[in-house]
């Protein structure tokens, strides 16, 4: 996770990852997050299995001006770095 996750300013970190915060065993590794920044709350879980199963879940924020709807670019914030983050993973060979 080290070495592959995406490293961004600020809550655009994907996975959200700390040191503190990681739980693991001998088949994965996970963390989780539910906190507040900025006014901004984030709760975000995710668990990497050692057979390359990857499984994220996370809140995303609602616009209120969309009728409870999710704005184009929360979705664009959270897929873009997935998508690295996955990259980075098969370079990896992991």
């Amino acid at each position: 996770m080290l070495s592959s996750y995406f490293r961004a300013s600020g809550w655009k970190a994907y996975p959200w990852f700390s040191d503190e915060a990681v739980q693991s065993s001998n088949d994965w590794v996970a963390g989780e997050t539910d906190a507040l920044k900025g006014g901004i709350t984030r709760m975000e879980r995710w668990a990497l299995c050692r057979s390359g199963q990857f499984v994220h879940n996370r809140a995303l924020e609602q616009a209120s001006q969309l009728d409870g709807g999710i704005h184009v670019m929360e979705i664009l914030d959270t897929v873009t770095p997935a998508v690295e983050f996955a990259g980075r993973l098969a370079r990896a060979g992991r």
